[in-house]
């Protein structure tokens, strides 16, 4: 094993000793996109993104919450009301500010077959395994 798979392995155990039981996954219909960009001093760029999904199977809806800074500006996929996404993210930490919301790491729009950030699965292996399990649950 190289170094640097070492350091993937170890950077990955840590992550999931930490997150491991806050991390989770939304599938459903967006309810509601808000996309705001700030520019600060002519360089520093500010990206957050509010989503509000119903899940399926579910009445309730969960917020979610993106926000990326840098001297770039961040990309994000196109995302509008109706679509199906699958939402990867944290949850937040009870005590916390943002307790109710997750903080999203990827956003996968079924409808357009995009993903926000690319992973080993494509588009369409992950779509196969979400309804795949929903199919399960529902049973």
């Amino acid at each position: 094993m190289g170094i640097k798979r070492k350091m993937e392995e170890y950077q990955l155990e840590n992550f999931m000793e930490q997150h491991g039981d806050r991390l989770t996954p939304v599938y459903g219909h967006v309810l509601s996109v808000k996309v705001d960009r700030k520019k600060k001093f002519f360089l520093w760029n500010t990206l957050t993104v509010h989503l509000v999904v119903k899940p399926v199977g579910s009445r309730n809806v969960v917020r979610c919450q993106y926000k990326k800074n840098g001297f770039k500006e961040a990309p994000f996929i196109s995302l509008r009301q109706g679509n199906e996404v699958l939402v990867q993210g944290l949850k937040g930490e009870k005590g916390k500010e943002a307790a109710e919301s997750i903080t999203i790491m990827n956003v996968v729009n079924i409808t357009d077959r995009t993903q926000l950030v690319e992973g080993d699965m494509s588009v369409d292996e992950i779509i196969r395994s979400v309804k795949g399990n929903i199919k399960r649950q529902r049973v």
